[in-house]
């Protein structure tokens, strides 16, 4: 008897915390969603984008003049930075 009330109560508190969690997860979601649409993150013009991307592109090809192509994750990485760089430059100041 008592085994099955331990049992009980587990799966009880199991399900439960899976649904606060769902419940949670979808007040979070609709929050950021509804903070995206009244208050939009704002976006680099296409031009500096591109900027970017060939200047990226630059250097880690001059990077790897010798041996082996570039890796396609120094691109990414280094795109990553002149991002957080020129959105920096551009939005704060």
């Amino acid at each position: 008897m008592f085994l099955s009330y331990l049992l009980f109560v587990f799966v009880f508190m199991t399900v439960g915390m899976f649904l606060f969690l769902i419940l949670f997860w979808s007040i979070e979601n609709l929050y950021s969603s509804f903070k995206e649409h009244f208050f939009p993150t704002p976006q680099l013009p296409y031009e500096i984008m591109e900027q970017i991307y060939h200047e990226a592109n630059e250097v880690v090809w001059n990077m790897h003049r010798v041996g082996d192509g570039p890796d396609f994750g120094e691109y990414i990485g280094f795109v990553s930075y002149l991002h957080e760089k020129k959105y920096d430059e551009y939005f704060k100041g």
